[in-house]
């Protein structure tokens, strides 16, 4: 199905991939389809010729920044030490849940990562 819908602030770009990135990395399982959605995604804002023969320098700007941002967004989460979100007074059982959260964005992290590259 083709995306209709037109972006050409960065703010909503933003907001784009903020939103798709913590999917897709909540959902690990559909990181496949959510990288397919980014590479369709990257096609979509892909600097199109006008009729004079010239570039849109708007377009060709929202395509270097969707996929650049995109890549910088995974390349933060894979580098940013994960921190456990629990109390020091913390049951063990409520840390564990906590690690296993944290272990599990990362994994997504890293599947949506290797989705995008294939």
């Amino acid at each position: 199905q083709e995306l209709k819908f037109d972006v050409n602030n960065q703010e909503l770009l933003s907001e784009i991939i903020r939103y798709v990135f913590e999917t897709a990395v909540k959902q690990s399982q559909w990181c496949d389809i959510y990288a397919d959605l980014c590479k369709d995604l990257t096609q979509k804002f892909a600097p199109q010729p006008r009729k004079d023969g010239e570039e849109n320098p708007n377009q060709k700007t929202v395509h270097a920044s969707f996929r650049r941002a995109l890549l910088n967004r995974c390349q933060t989460e894979f580098e940013t030490p994960p921190v456990i979100e629990v109390s020091p007074s913390a049951d063990p059982q409520e840390r564990l849940e906590a690690e296993k959260k944290m272990k599990a964005r990362q994994l997504g992290n890293i599947k949506f990562i290797g989705e995008l590259f294939k």
